[in-house]
């Protein structure tokens, strides 16, 4: 399968030797919120990793114990030339607010 990662799009030449592209990248880390359904985790971390997007997850109170059991499969598998880091799993509903306000560092 081909690496998604830096693929041009898009390329127009705007003058002589002035070629713009338009490239596909990672957004970066993504916080994703989703129901009790564990079979998520799996779908969205494969399609994290893929992409090559950061993670925190936070799933539905009743599949805690799946979820943690999941993520600790998936990021024992993660190669550690890509870090096993790269997915992190939120358990408690009250680290949502301080989540959503960390801004990117420049």
């Amino acid at each position: 399968m081909e690496d998604p990662i830096g693929n041009i799009l898009k390329k127009t030449e705007l003058a002589d030797r002035l070629i713009l592209e338009k490239r596909s990248c990672p957004l970066g880390v993504l916080l994703i919120i989703f129901e009790s359904r564990p079979d998520a985790l799996v779908q969205i971390s494969s399609l994290a990793i893929r992409s090559g997007n950061g993670l925190l997850l936070k799933g539905g109170k009743e599949a805690k114990r799946s979820n943690a059991i999941l993520h600790k499969v998936i990021t024992e598998a993660i190669p550690d030339s890509v870090g096993p880091k790269l997915i992190g799993l939120v358990t408690s509903r009250d680290e949502i607010p301080d989540l959503l306000k960390v801004r990117r560092s420049k």
